[in-house]
Order: C-alpha cells, then sequence, then structure tokens
C-alpha cells in the first residue's frame, strides 16, 4: 500500500486542484449549476486523458456528486477503506445516517439528486 490512503505518490508528479464556484439567483437553479459545472470538469478530464496528464484523484471537497472519489484512491486504497467499514461498521450504520455524496461502495448523492438535508435550514445548496 502507499504511504498514504489517497493513494497519492510523489513520482506521479504534481496535481492540480480546481474549485468551480457559481452563484446563482434561486436554489432551483442548483441542479442546472451542478450538471453544468459537471460538464465542464469532465471537459477537463477527457483533455488530460488525450495530453497524458490525467489522474483519478478526486479532492473529496471539490468533487461533484456522482464522482467516483473513492475509486480514485486507488484499488488497494478503495479495498482497505471498504474492508475497515466491513469490520468496524457491518451493518453499514454510519454509510446509512452519514449524509453527503460521497459513500463507500458506490451508494452516495448523484448530480441533480435532493440532498437530504436540503430545504431544511441547514444547507443553502444541496451539495454536501
Amino acid at each position: 500500500m502507499r504511504c498514504n490512503s489517497f493513494g497519492l505518490d510523489l513520482k506521479d508528479g504534481p496535481l492540480m486542484v480546481v474549485l468551480i464556484f457559481a452563484s446563482r439567483q434561486s436554489r432551483t437553479e442548483d441542479r442546472t449549476m451542478e450538471k453544468a459545472g459537471l460538464a465542464f470538469v469532465e471537459r477537463i478530464d477527457r483533455l488530460a486523458q488525450r495530453q497524458g496528464m490525467a489522474s483519478s484523484y478526486k479532492l473529496l471537497t471539490y468533487a461533484f456528486p456522482g464522482q467516483d472519489v473513492i475509486s480514485g484512491y486507488g484499488q488497494e486504497s478503495k479495498e482497505h477503506v471498504e474492508a475497515l467499514s466491513k469490520k468496524y461498521d457491518p451493518q453499514g450504520f454510519f454509510r446509512k445516517v452519514a449524509n453527503g455524496a460521497f459513500k463507500l461502495f458506490g451508494q452516495g448523492r448523484k448530480v441533480g439528486q435532493q440532498s437530504d438535508l436540503a430545504g431544511c435550514g441547514l444547507l443553502d445548496a444541496s451539495y454536501h
């Protein structure tokens, strides 16, 4: 296993983090903005892939719902964190009650889906 659970290694070279920030007039525009932002990131990913500069790593705090953040840590790291989850949370309690888009075993929120907390005053937008 690499020296960190993110699957990053200095020999793989530097990475660039991109944060897309968009403002909107109404919460009704959230899904449209989210889809447009994801389309932009996917276009960047395709360009990086064509130039041989792509990485599957996604920074969890800046990733869009539906992006496979956990797989970006590498197969070995993904299997390790999934095994820990099964060992220490065999019933999946924390996977079920934790709100958010990024879950082990691919159970997170997808782009365009409403967050469980959106509209209840805890979140302004449906991103987390």
